[in-house]
């Protein structure tokens, strides 16, 4: 005999709301939860488990309900706000700790008492994909002189070793200001001049939404990869079997027991090598198709090493004229922390500064375009690993009418793209318009952090990262603080 249906409070939440929306649509199909989950390959009661909002809905799923239900769009539109809602409540809720807590955006928040060797974390949120991390400080008062903070603290001061940053509170003009540096920066120096421990920090190193944001995504992928270093290794030498074949597909299953972030890079790093290798097909400059939409997904370019590799690899046989389109539709543009924004706007300048010329559609009919490499009228590479159902999702294509589809969608984004402007910075000063960025601050962010580079702020541990985009990224924006307008 069926369960009785719980009673649904939509006005409760927005993950309250979204399953009331969820169940409305089932029962106007006349569909069971049983019925339903079997149409979109989950059990029926995880079916209710959103419903209830027990369980969070995944985009890849609302998508798929979106198509069964029919409804028109309402679930998948509704996505990006209930992602927003979800990664917020997350990050904002402080644990239980003594001291004072100084929230810096709603990625990142510091937890401990600021005083002279004062001990504490930065706590960051979790995302789609992030977990989140913990982030072990030192935390001292500072005093601001010219562009540098110093921190003065007694010579008997020592940076605990499982500290990982030194941060510096100090009274700016707005009010309480922190700055962070490496903290084996300090360790360094104590080993060179013992007998004092004061040391500098950039000003260009102050916590704000650019560097939170850039911590918050470092940190997260760099706790996940070093966690599953050696099970990477292992499975990436079994899936690398898939490198003989011209078109494959790697299920999650492969791979369950890493986290999130890790298959990530797994099925990123396996298309990007596989495009390298089918790049031979292509006769003329490509366009690109990229499913990244939120800060969580650029964070990729910027710190993955691989991706690095990738664009510097393709530069050199497209030097110019190649194109990468974006999809980021308004509605994921507002419900996105301005921290992630920022991180948008970063791997969009390193790619222009590698000769892509980008280009952004906001039409959400296409945000569930899979990733694709085009050499137009002739031949496609499809390279999958965001949204998909598996690790990814890989093939080589002359069908007529895919590549008909293919290059009608590049050519929509060409004519559409709401950053068209004749030139790199130009293009990504209207894609900070669009992302609501404030242009001048961001461009002057850059160029302080590009005169320091960002190691001395975070230097990642996994083998698989690399700040060299940052860094080239913020050097590319930097250069737009220069020119007049």
């Amino acid at each position: 005999m069926p369960q009785p249906l719980k009673a649904l409070r939509p006005g409760h939440s927005i993950g309250a709301w979204f399953g009331a929306e969820l169940r409305h649509w089932r029962l106007q199909r006349g569909m069971s939860q049983k019925e339903l989950g079997q149409r979109v390959w989950i059990s029926g009661s995880m079916i209710g488990k959103i419903e209830t909002a027990e369980r969070a809905c995944p985009s890849s799923l609302a998508y798929k309900l979106d198509e069964i239900l029919d409804t028109g769009g309402v679930l998948s539109r509704a996505w990006p706000l209930l992602d927003a809602h979800q990664r917020q409540a997350v990050s904002l809720a402080p644990e239980a700790v003594s001291g004072p807590t100084a929230v810096t955006g709603p990625n990142v928040s510091l937890h401990g008492a600021a005083e002279p060797g004062g001990e504490g974390y930065l706590k960051t949120a979790s995302g789609r994909f992030f977990a989140g991390a913990r982030i072990e400080v030192q935390i001292s008062r500072a005093t601001r002189r010219e562009d540098k903070i110093r921190i003065e603290e007694p010579p008997a001061a020592v940076t605990p070793v499982q500290a990982q940053l030194l941060v510096g509170i100090h009274d700016d003009a707005d009010g309480p200001a922190m700055v962070a540096i490496d903290a084996r920066r300090k360790r360094r120096r104590l080993r060179q001049a013992p007998g004092t421990a004061d040391i500098s920090i950039p000003g260009a190193y102050v916590l704000d939404d650019l560097t939170t944001g850039l911590l918050w995504a470092a940190s997260s992928l760099d706790r996940a990869l070093l966690f599953d270093d050696a099970l990477i290794s292992e499975r990436k030498s079994e899936l690398d079997n898939f490198e003989k074949f011209p078109r494959s597909s790697a299920g999650r299953d492969m791979a369950a027991e890493l986290t999130a972030v890790s298959q990530l890079w797994m099925g990123s790093d396996f298309c990007a090598r596989y495009i390298l290798r089918q790049s031979s097909r292509l006769t003329s400059t490509p366009d690109f198709w990229t499913r990244e939409r939120t800060g969580e997904e650029a964070s990729t370019w910027l710190l993955f090493a691989h991706k690095y590799s990738y664009l510097k690899a393709l530069s050199e046989r497209f030097p110019t004229g190649a194109t990468r389109s974006f999809c980021i539709p308004e509605l994921l543009v507002g419900s996105s922390p301005q921290a992630e924004r920022f991180l948008i706007v970063l791997a969009a300048a390193l790619m222009e500064s590698f000769g892509i010329r980008i280009q952004v559609c906001s039409d959400p009919e296409y945000s569930t375009v899979e990733g694709f490499v085009l050499d137009p009228y002739r031949w496609a590479i499809i390279a999958s690993w965001l949204g998909t159902d598996g690790i990814w999702h890989v093939d080589t294509t002359d069908s007529m009418a895919t590549v008909r589809e293919y290059t009608d969608i590049t050519a929509y984004a060409s004519a559409h793209s709401v950053i068209d402007a004749p030139t790199p910075h130009e293009r990504l000063r209207a894609f900070a318009d669009y992302l609501n960025v404030e242009w001048s601050w961001l461009v002057r962010r850059c160029a302080e952090l590009s005169t320091y580079g960002i190691a001395g702020l975070l230097v990642p541990s996994s083998r698989l990262l690399s700040t060299t985009g940052i860094d080239r990224a913020c050097r590319f924006l930097g250069k737009a603080a220069l020119v007049k307008r």
